[in-house]
């Protein structure tokens, strides 16, 4: 998990969203910059995310936690 300095170092950076992939709990969390915190979004365990920064991306969440 990111702690609060890198949040502020995220944000002062002009990065506007970030994931974090949780593979003990298959889950990821999207979160988008809001002013100047960062806000979850959303947190999938099933489905797809969709970036709100790079048009276009979008992964199903299977496929991130699918084995080889």
């Amino acid at each position: 998990m990111l702690i609060g300095t890198q949040k502020i170092n995220y944000a002062l950076h002009g990065v506007q969203e970030y994931w974090i992939v949780d593979v003990e709990h298959e889950t990821v969390e999207q979160y988008l910059l809001d002013g100047n915190a960062f806000e979850l979004s959303q947190k999938l365990k099933d489905g797809s995310l969709e970036s709100e920064v790079i048009s276009g991306f979008r992964v199903a969440i299977r496929e991130i936690f699918s084995q080889p």
